[in-house]
């Protein structure tokens, strides 16, 4: 009874035309082009999405960048525009690194604490001419000496009658600066060197004086 009515169904069917388009075009020999539309779906989607990653306002923004405006010449060499320094002074005489200087407060003076254990006092206006530079060399007009090591710092008071120097052995003196005239092959003056002081355990690494008090700060 199934067979029957399967070959039943297939008979109703039979005599219905098909239209085959794609067929009738193949065997004409056109040539066949599809286009595929989008679902109503899939078309509500994408035009969500160009509106969530487009740029929406600011695709009308413009940027305009200052530096395209300016002019710049790279040809011009750079030595042009280099600062050109011309030393006026050249102080020859420690033996070892220079680690401290500090100016007299009134007078053309300059004082150095240098690793050689020394420090040395100049007059920037006893000058002689440089026998390979254009620069003038300054000789020191006194050298100061009683540390045991390297002198690490120098503060001067603000009358300019004193200065303090501290060093790596552990002590902090207190000197009575010379006339800034005096002659570099003088005999040696004891009071120059006034006192001498011992507290801290280790090397002294900075002073500090009072622009108002007698007092003396150091850090060690």
């Amino acid at each position: 009874l199934d067979r029957e009515n399967e070959e039943a169904a297939v008979g109703d069917g039979s005599h219905l035309p098909v239209d085959n388009d794609h067929d009738n075009d193949v065997s004409s020999g056109n040539q066949v082009s599809y286009s595929r539309k989008p679902m109503m779906g899939m078309a509500d989607d994408e035009e969500n999405m160009d509106g969530v990653l487009g740029l929406g306002e600011l695709a009308g923004l413009t940027v305009n960048n200052e530096a395209d405006s300016m002019n710049y010449d790279i040809s011009t060499p750079q030595e042009v525009y280099r600062k050109t320094w011309t030393a006026k002074y050249t102080l020859r005489s420690h033996f070892d690194g220079v680690r401290a200087l500090a100016f007299h407060p009134v007078e053309p003076v300059l004082l150095t604490a240098s690793e050689d254990h020394t420090l040395k006092l100049w007059n920037l206006q006893k000058t002689v001419p440089a026998k390979k530079a254009a620069s003038l060399d300054v000789e020191p007009v006194y050298t100061f000496r009683a540390h045991v090591g390297t002198v690490l710092c120098l503060a001067v008071s603000p009358s300019g009658e004193q200065c303090y120097s501290g060093g790596m052995d552990t002590t902090i003196r207190c000197w009575n600066i010379p006339k800034s005239d005096i002659d570099p092959y003088d005999s040696f003056d004891p009071n120059v060197l006034s006192d001498t002081l011992e507290s801290h355990t280790d090397a002294v690494w900075g002073l500090a004086i009072h622009s108002s008090k007698n007092q003396l700060l150091s850090c060690s």
